[in-house]
């Protein structure tokens, strides 16, 4: 059994409160949603358009904190996210396929052609530019933080996503398998990505302990904002499909959530 003593001390403690918190408001978002397939369907094309986007750079980002980790000493987590990379990479063709696959669910919904491209490539919102901001600034930031984020991101992956996928199913039905293969491939590698990374944090903080409370200040930071884009872009997927915007949605101001505690 691993021991993460560092980790529980000076980590865990001060990125609980909102990690259940954000996992709470995803589960009543996925909730709310499936009540009306159309926008449940809304929901998962931002998601991906999201990942397709503004987040196309994630492999490359990893691979640059790989090395800013190892310049600094930290091998191990370095090889953590070399590995992570790898993967980013290899989802990238079933992400692009499920977004073709759901252009076909969305002319069976509403009737349109999706405009994949116009989405992907519109002008980013509030949410999104922050969002760019942050991760820019994390890899420059103290090396092993983005080795931290990816782990956070992970495990919220594992909490998130089972629900998401028991709700495409229940909702939309067994023909938006076809859609999901991004989701399920980043759920099923979950495992691979944690493993060992809990040690090699621990290890880390074992050797900078004040670096915990840095870590949970800036993932916290990046996960709200993570959720915060796609809540809002849901809110709008809402009030479109009611008729009171165009597709594809347009860029807004900001509109957060409640504050984490």
């Amino acid at each position: 059994m691993t021991t993460t003593i560092h980790l529980d001390e000076h980590y865990t403690p001060r990125i609980d409160g909102s990690r259940q918190t954000l996992r709470r408001f995803c589960g009543e978002l996925i909730r709310v949603s499936a009540e009306d397939p159309r926008v449940l369907l809304a929901a998962l094309v931002e998601l991906y358009v999201l990942h397709a986007g503004v987040l196309r750079a994630r492999p490359q980002w990893l691979e640059d904190s790989a090395r800013r980790c190892t310049k600094a000493g930290h091998r191990a987590l370095a090889a953590d996210l070399e590995r992570s990379a790898v993967i980013e990479h290899a989802h990238r063709k079933l992400l692009i396929d499920d977004l073709c696959h759901l252009g076909g669910h969305w002319q069976r919904y509403f009737g349109e052609d999706l405009d994949l491209y116009a989405l992907i490539q519109r002008e980013l919102d509030v949410h999104e530019a922050r969002l760019v901001d942050l991760r820019k600034w994390m890899v420059i930031a103290v090396p092993t933080t983005v080795a931290a984020f990816d782990y956070e991101f992970s495990s919220f992956i594992a909490a998130v996503a089972p629900q998401l996928l028991d709700a495409c199913e229940a909702t939309l039905g067994a023909r938006i398998h076809d859609s999901t293969s991004f989701l399920q491939a980043r759920l099923g590698d979950t495992a691979v990505r944690l493993e060992g990374r809990e040690a090699n944090l621990d290890a880390a903080l074992a050797e900078h302990p004040e670096h915990g409370e840095a870590w949970a200040r800036v993932n916290a930071r990046v996960m709200k904002t993570y959720v915060d884009t796609i809540a809002r872009r849901c809110e709008l997927a809402v009030r479109a499909i009611e008729g009171e915007l165009p597709r594809p949605l347009p860029s807004t101001d900001p509109h957060p959530l409640p504050p984490i505690a």
